[in-house]
Formats: structure tokens, sequence, C-alpha cells
């Protein structure tokens, strides 16, 4: 279905009023439909696939944006190791500017390794067993009678 340049955009407004207000017939009024329809409007626009798809790809931007990628992660990690991240400490004299201390590029260090996977011990174990496996249920049980005639 082919809609208008000012319908698309009245979709685009509906779903970003929706997102914000999880209301669907102020999120209609917002997005410009007349308040005495809002509420059918809103309705007959949740439905919609292209309408659920464009709110899924604006969630998923929202989320994406408050997410630190990976990338910044390591580059964190990278920039206190290196003494490049400051802290400011304040005092009753005043504010100072101070670089991380031993401890803390130890442990953006170590995070790094972490995140690379450099500490894992990966130990490869070759098994081939080519006779047939018998198992014997042969361990008496507590309270057994077998236990009884043996005391």
């Amino acid at each position: 279905m082919i809609v208008s340049k000012a319908t698309q955009f009245k979709y685009e407004k509906f779903v970003d009023a929706y997102i914000k207000m999880r209301n669907g017939t102020k999120a209609a009024i917002a997005a410009g439909y007349s308040p005495k329809t809002a509420r059918t409007q809103a309705s007959q626009l949740l439905q919609r696939k292209d309408i659920q798809a464009s709110m899924q790809k604006h969630i998923e931007a929202m989320e994406n944006a408050d997410i630190a990628s990976e990338k910044e992660v390591m580059q964190y990690y990278s920039r206190v190791m290196r003494n490049q991240e400051y802290d400011e400490v304040s005092t009753v004299d005043g504010t100072y500017i101070t670089i991380p201390s031993i401890k803390d590029r130890n442990k953006a260090a170590e995070m790094l390794g972490r995140f690379r996977g450099s500490f894992t011990d990966n130990h490869e174990i070759n098994a081939n067993i080519s006779d047939k496996i018998e198992i014997i249920d042969d361990v008496p049980l507590i309270g057994d009678d077998n236990d009884a005639e043996s005391s």
C-alpha cells in the first residue's frame, strides 16, 4: 500500500509520540489526528505491520544508543591502562586531577585480557573408546537387606 508523504509523516509522528507516551489516543492526537477519531485511529495504526516494524526499529535504536559497544569498552580500558583517563578529586583545599593508580591500570589491563580471551586455559582431550562400555550397578543402597546380612 503506497501512502503519501504527508501520511507517512503522520505515521512517523504517531510512532515517536506512542514510544514516548505509551498511550495510543494521545499519540494519535499528537500526530495530528482528530481528537474525536484518535482512539479508533490509534487502534488501527497499532495493528499495522509497518507501524509495528517502525516502532521496533525506533526502540532498538534507542536501546543501542544507551549501551556501550564492545569497541567503546575496549577503548576505555586502553585509555585507563595508558594513563589517558583522569579523575577529579575534591578536597577542602580544592579540586585536583589524578591519574589512574597502578591498581586501576592493572585492572584495566586484566579486563582487556579477559575480554580478548587471553587468560583462558584450553585443554584438548582426545578419547577413543572402541570397546563396549558396561555399567555395573553393584553399589548397595543404605538400608538394603544385603547390608544387614553382612553385619
